[in-house]
């Protein structure tokens, strides 16, 4: 879902990377609120998203980019048909205005008109919604009954990715769990390798509005400056021509205006996405309004300055400061030699294209991962629950912040913005009280009793009792044989592929051909070795555990730690490889420490034994063992999609 529907560069980019991502992982239908004959530009006729979501229904709702927060059904119908259409819509008495506004969008009307609120049809009551790349700092200028309309939606979703700090605020006053994460176009310069330049150029491009706000002869005088400074041809850009964006008979006249003037100045014919693409990519500079033009230009190493507006700038501000943004007609030159003398944006291009891609898999994750809504969120009356053991499984909702809230019944605490991997395509066990917070999970993990989790990323792992667990800790991704032909993953990992178009002329070969089950099984034991984390273990900020590794009991792992073989128990490592750097204790404490398994025990229990003295606290832990003190035994649960089972 999304403004597919009009000639506009950065929405027809997000319509070809969203098929990018889904191709081989689920069948996409592109669709917008109004239906539109888009094949020229994307080779479809788009569906109108409301008849589509009634009629067939989805299993899930994908809404990719754009500032869809604030966005009016008036907006939409005036985008499609023209202001004259609107005016006449407006002019009609209101009952019929109504009937005219429904009919144009399938027959449903949403408060947000790109985005779909899955409750408000039986036919996607169970569908998940995930939203990426968008901006919702709007949402705070609609009113009151349209914005709770809006954050009522938004609370369905499993799964948000906001692209700018403003739009995070008005999340975060609205108590509803996001991700801030750069926008998903930063993806780009890893699917797709751009046509080499000819000839050198400056890219420039001059939306309408900035033409109308300073004037046609500020901007021709900017522009004549520029050509001359840079001694090059200027090229003035087309990112769209949707309502709003850019003239073409505003460029072409400003173009014939400065070439009078003797500046080598003409207007790019590029059109479509990848042309578009191959522009930016090839330029010696990109100056425009383009969000997703310096974007692009980010992505390939291009020096980038943008002109002034105010979605471009807090976007900038925040991802990409050290390029000029902000700029008048007067600073464009002045800007322009700065970000040519810059090394910044060659030397680091696509430095966000890995978050980017991360955030987008957790949209994945969560568009695939089973939803139900049932009860506003509550648990299914039918189902009943012992104190102390839960004897039947339950169906937990899909909205993260109720789904949070309904896992602390279990004894584990994780963050709502965990929800994308947290038990999606693996299960995920743990004896509470636990914490996983914003942890991210791939293969069966298990997390014992009192342990936590700032964040980072666990693959196939068991982690003890007591372990505290620093930000940015990964434990147990995936390895790779290095003995083989290759340490590339084609020669056995059938889910992998690098997403190629049809137009590509191996595609068919590369689609087709996939690794034997023989290859896949040898491989296992080498790329899914399990992690074992004892009890008591203390992981610094950064610390990688490779696979197959297991850490001893009471082991400390200092940060930035990269631990690539067995920690014996209660001994310190650090450094790269780690190597061992001390002893907790001396050999006979040790040995009392492992015998005693004190972990065994609940704090509540261990109330009163001396903490701060050693050899105390093992006489206090000796005298619970000798007394009969029994072991603390929670119930064990899983989670596998939606259900939480009892182990």
């Amino acid at each position: 879902m999304g403004a597919f529907e009009r000639d506009n560069f950065g929405d027809l980019l997000y319509a070809e990377l969203a098929r990018a991502v889904a191709r081989e992982r689920f069948d996409l239908v592109l669709a917008t609120p109004v239906a539109a004959d888009m094949r020229h530009d994307l080779g479809v006729e788009l569906l109108a998203a409301g008849a589509t979501l009634r009629d067939t229904g989805a299993t899930g709702i994908w809404v990719v980019g754009g500032e869809v927060g604030a966005t009016s059904q008036e907006y939409v119908y005036k985008t499609r048909f023209g202001e004259a259409a609107l005016a006449a819509l407006l002019r009609m008495p209101p009952e019929r205005a109504h009937e005219r506004m429904a009919e144009a969008m399938g027959g449903v009307l949403y408060a947000a008109p790109y985005i779909p609120r899955p409750s408000a049809l039986t036919s996607t009551e169970n569908a998940s919604l995930a939203l990426t790349s968008v901006g919702l700092a709007g949402v705070r200028t609609i009113s009151d009954e349209r914005m709770r309309e809006v954050a009522d939606t938004l609370r369905e979703a499993s799964y948000i990715g906001v692209r700018d700090p403003r739009s995070s605020g008005v999340l975060d006053a609205l108590d509803i769990e996001h991700e801030l994460a750069p926008d998903f176009a930063h993806t780009i310069s890893q699917r797709y390798t751009p046509a080499p330049a000819s000839d050198e150029y400056i890219l420039v491009h001059l939306p309408q509005a900035a033409i109308e706000a300073h004037g046609a002869e500020a901007w021709r005088r900017a522009i004549v400056d520029l050509a001359g400074a840079a001694r090059t041809e200027v090229r003035l850009f087309l990112a769209g021509t949707a309502p709003g964006h850019d003239s073409v008979d505003g460029v072409t006249a400003l173009a014939a205006d400065c070439r009078q003037r003797g500046a080598h100045v003409t207007v790019s014919s590029a059109r479509g996405v990848y042309p578009r693409i191959d522009e930016i990519a090839g330029a010696r500079l990109w100056v425009g309004g383009s969000l997703h033009g310096r974007i692009v230009a980010e992505s390939y190493g291009v020096p980038r300055v943008s002109l002034r507006k105010s979605k471009v700038d807090a976007y900038a501000e925040y991802w990409d400061p050290m390029m000029p943004y902000g700029l008048d007609p007067a600073g464009v030159a002045d800007a322009a030699r700065e970000a040519l003398r810059s090394s910044s944006g060659r030397d680091r291009p696509g430095v966000h294209g890995v978050a980017a891609s991360e955030s987008i898999e957790r949209a994945v994750e969560a568009l695939q991962a089973p939803v139900v809504r049932r009860l506003g969120g509550r648990r299914n009356p039918e189902k009943t629950r012992r104190k102390g053991r839960v004897g039947v499984s339950e169906e937990i909702p899909g909205v993260p912040a109720e789904r949070s809230a309904a896992l602390r019944r279990y004894g584990l605490d994780a963050h709502p913005g965990s929800m994308g991997s947290l038990g999606v395509a693996h299960e995920f066990r743990w004896e509470g009280p636990t914490r996983t917070n914003r942890a991210a999970f791939a293969g069966a993990c298990r997390f014992g009793a009192f342990s936590y989790a700032a964040d980072g990323g666990f693959w196939a792992t068991d982690v003890g009792r007591y372990c505290s667990i620093e930000a940015s800790a990964h434990v147990g991704h995936f390895n790779h044989p290095m003995s083989w032909l290759s340490t590339n993953p084609f020669q056995y990992q059938r889910s992998f592929r690098i997403a190629t178009s049809p137009e590509f002329a191996f595609h068919e070969e590369y689609t087709q051909y996939s690794p034997t089950a023989r290859n896949n099984q040898l491989a296992s034991d080498v790329t899914r070795a399990r992690t074992a984390i004892g009890n008591d273990v203390w992981m610094g900020f950064g610390v990688q555990v490779m696979p197959g590794v297991t850490i001893g009991d009471g082991a400390v792992l200092a940060a930035g730690a990269v631990v690539t073989k067995d920690v014996e128990p209660y001994t310190i490592v650090g450094g790269v490889p780690a190597k061992v750097i001390g002893r907790r204790f001396a050999d006979d404490i040790v040995a009392e420490l492992l015998d005693l398994a004190w972990w065994k025990f609940a704090p509540w229990q261990l109330e009163g034994v001396e903490f701060s003295d050693i050899r105390a606290a093992i006489s206090g832990v000796r005298a619970l063992r000798d007394r009969g003190e029994q072991e603390y035994a929670p119930q064990e649960f899983s989670l596998k999609g939606s259900t939480v089972t009892p182990v």
